[in-house]
């Protein structure tokens, strides 16, 4: 649900959305509370009621930030992945070229295949949380190519050796990449975080008990970064989907630029 949320608003949709529940559900609940309590609200309630708002919101503040840290750090690290990916890929284009013209040709058109198709189709359906067994297949392909291929020079097989170990780079930044097309946050622990904001948002409002601006600001405030942080948390944790997501921008970076996509007929 949250994925294709985020597939379907922008960043700034999605923030403004959870803010606007937020804050609304708080302005609610305080104006519930307001109708409630019947007795004057004196100095007293207002110290004890900003105590227990100091540390409910900073309790989950803290575990939000742990959150986000998180997700940054699980997106930093698969934009890592992809650039190791289209690095290796390229490297593999240098170090064929002392091959034999028609093997360095059929390896060419191998790399050729395998970067279109993942950096275009695969791309594509990334963001909705799935791989393209066309990527697998044309990787595989590749892989048969240079196993059919026998060095016979020195030269040829020095770099036969350096085109093998980017070939198992590939493979290796590739299952990395692709395992983290998944949330890294529990679905259990997901839902607890949108339903303990909702919840934590509605008990602060009954616990001030009061609608004056000036005394809900303080509150309302806090709605609007916590819906902010939240938006943040939850578009971070999935690193292809939405506005915040890992480009494909590498594999058009470099040598692999010169591969040009193929041109769908409109």
């Amino acid at each position: 649900m949250v994925r294709e949320l985020i597939n379907t608003l922008s960043f700034w949709q999605l923030a403004l959305l959870y803010i606007l529940i937020l804050t609304v559900l708080t302005y609610l609940a305080a104006f519930i509370s307001t109708r409630l309590i019947t007795f004057p609200i004196d100095k007293d309630h207002r110290a004890l009621s900003n105590s227990l708002i100091s540390i409910l919101s900073a309790g989950f503040s803290v575990l939000l930030a742990f959150i986000i840290i998180n997700t940054w750090n699980y997106l930093l690290k698969t934009q890592d992945e992809v650039a190791k990916e289209a690095d290796a890929l390229a490297a593999m284009m240098r170090d064929i070229h002392v091959f034999p013209a028609p093997v360095k040709t059929k390896i060419m058109n191998g790399i050729y295949n395998y970067t279109i198709i993942a950096r275009t189709q695969e791309w594509a359906m990334l963001t909705q949380g799935k791989e393209s067994s066309a990527a697998w297949a044309a990787l595989h392909h590749l892989i048969t190519i240079l196993q059919s291929f026998e060095p016979r020079t020195t030269l040829e097989r020095i770099y036969y050796t350096q085109a093998v170990r980017n070939l198992e780079t590939v493979l290796e930044t590739r299952r990395n990449r692709l395992a983290r097309l998944h949330s890294i946050i529990p679905d259990k622990l997901n839902s607890a975080l949108i339903i303990g904001s909702i919840f934590l948002v509605v008990i602060l409002g009954l616990i001030r008990g009061e609608t004056n601006f000036l005394h809900i600001t303080p509150l309302l405030f806090f709605s609007i970064v916590l819906g902010f942080n939240l938006a943040i948390a939850l578009s971070f944790d999935y690193p292809y989907s939405g506005d915040i997501a890992v480009s494909n921008h590498f594999f058009y970076q470099g040598m692999l630029g010169t591969f040009k996509d193929p041109v769908t007929p409109s």
